[in-house]
């Protein structure tokens, strides 16, 4: 089997997000239509950082669920990230609202799979497994002081940590 495997599109960077959805999603579209390799895999693995804006990141989703018979996706750092007060205040300053926002957009395309805490999903006798960003989310809140103070996740990731359920 033949896959295909993108990762840090960050296409906030190269596509304003101001202006009306309508438009914002045709330039998205247009930006990810070049991105299409001439002959397609039957898999495309999207190993994160899409864009910081949930609804950017599920148009970039859709458009590829159009092209491939299955997609896997991998959350990764800028897909937590809370870069204003605006997405601050939209998802109660936690990055884990921001995460379940998306995961709720993407349960609409069927042929997308989110990669999370290494739970194997197979596939046409294949079996891939992820989990997001370089670092355990549960040690990110617990040892502040692990990472270096001065990272950008320490400005940006809020993590709410949450009681196991047994």
């Amino acid at each position: 089997m033949n896959i295909d495997y993108m990762s840090d599109l960050h296409l906030d960077f190269y596509i304003d997000p101001e202006g009306n959805q309508e438009n914002y999603t045709a330039k998205t579209r247009a930006f990810l239509q070049k991105l299409l390799p001439e002959n397609l895999s039957e898999v495309l693995v999207l190993a994160g950082d899409i864009s910081h804006f949930n609804q950017q990141s599920f148009d970039t989703l859709h458009f590829f669920s159009e092209h491939y018979k299955q997609i896997f996706f991998v959350f990764g750092n800028h897909d937590y990230y809370l870069i204003s007060k605006k997405q601050r205040r939209k998802y109660h300053e936690t990055s884990n609202e921001r995460e379940k926002e998306l995961l709720e957009m993407v349960t609409a395309l069927h042929n997308v799979h989110v990669l999370r805490d290494f739970a194997v999903f197979t596939y046409n006798s294949i079996r891939f497994a992820g989990s997001t960003s370089w670092y355990p989310l549960e040690t990110f809140e617990q040892q502040p002081g692990y990472y270096n103070p001065l990272l950008t996740e320490n400005r940006l990731v809020h993590i709410q940590m949450y009681e196991p359920i047994c």
